[in-house]
């Protein structure tokens, strides 16, 4: 059975596994960190095993708790950092006009449920979409609109 120290290495180059260049150099410092912290865990629980007075067992014990209280914290800042800065990476620097436009038509069909024919419609052209025309086929459920320019 792998110790509590074992078993932290392999998740700790399990992540590491996934770092880019740039992910090693900025989290190589907490990386080193908790790797040292495993070698003294390590280091402790051996110690622990090889004590046979009972008070200086529970010592060494208590000292090997406390050590894998920090791996556990300094494993979960890490993780929390990468993870955080996973979630902020830009993937795209602008929305494409069209994506735009469709949240645009989104809106617009909230603003009819909500007030009506002609707030879509001022809402429409004041977003220069004045190309779409609301449709008789609308509904307090479902806004039709049509392009004005295809038809």
């Amino acid at each position: 059975m792998a110790t509590f120290a074992e078993r932290e290495e392999r998740k700790l180059n399990g992540v590491v596994a996934t770092f880019t260049a740039s992910d090693k150099a900025k989290y190589g410092e907490e990386v080193d960190y908790i790797k040292s912290l495993l070698e003294l865990l390590q280091q402790q629980e051996e110690d622990v095993s090889k004590t046979t007075d009972s008070k200086d067992k529970k010592k060494k014990e208590k000292e090997a708790d406390k050590t894998k209280k920090k791996v556990e914290d300094g494993f979960k800042n890490l993780i929390n950092a990468y993870t955080l800065k996973k979630l902020g990476n830009v993937t795209h620097k602008l929305v494409p006009e069209e994506s735009m436009d469709n949240a645009k038509l989104v809106k617009a069909s909230q603003i009819y449920n909500r007030s009506g024919k002609a707030e879509a419609e001022a809402y429409l052209q004041g977003q220069d979409l004045d190309n779409w025309k609301i449709d008789d086929l609308s509904s307090k459920q479902v806004l039709v609109l049509k392009d004005a320019e295809m038809y």
